[in-house]
């Protein structure tokens, strides 16, 4: 196991949510809001995920072992379409993940265990700048992951 490992675990199990878009498995940044509007669009509207590792306390387990607590953190960002229920829509898809992770807890075996992954807020946000602006539905979920590393 390790964070890399799970990481790309947790990126796995997001793309099988029902109407996720683009997965990136690290925060991203550019010199441009356009550029970054891009990033994260899927299917011709924003739609974009990413998993950062917050923290990562240890401590001893055993003689043989270090316990690992792995704090990620999952930001997604859905474009607002009113005529079309959008906000309906991203709630759909948080409940998706929600299921996804809490049918496993072992991250497909990268973890000893794993959630439940916790939504820590969903809300409408404006991104951009004075000559580029979007509103965007957004939402912060938080996983904890555990980890043994065998010393």
């Amino acid at each position: 196991m390790s964070e890399s490992l799970i990481r790309a675990q947790i990126a796995v199990i997001l793309a099988t949510a029902s109407g996720i878009g683009v997965i990136h498995d690290r925060r991203r940044y550019s010199d441009s809001w356009d550029a970054w509007f891009t990033l994260m669009t899927s299917g011709g509207k924003v739609n974009g995920w990413t998993i950062n590792r917050e923290e990562t306390p240890a401590a001893y387990d055993t003689n043989a072992t270090i316990a690992r607590r792995h704090s990620f953190t999952i930001m997604g960002f859905y474009e607002i379409n009113d005529t079309d229920a959008s906000e309906t829509t991203f709630q759909a898809i948080l409940d998706s993940i929600f299921t996804k992770f809490a049918g496993n807890r072992t991250l497909n075996g990268t973890a000893q265990n794993s959630g439940p992954i916790n939504i820590e807020y969903v809300r409408v946000d404006l991104f951009g700048d004075e000559l580029v602006n979007r509103l965007l539905h957004m939402a912060q979920l938080t996983l904890l992951v555990e980890e043994r590393v065998f010393i």
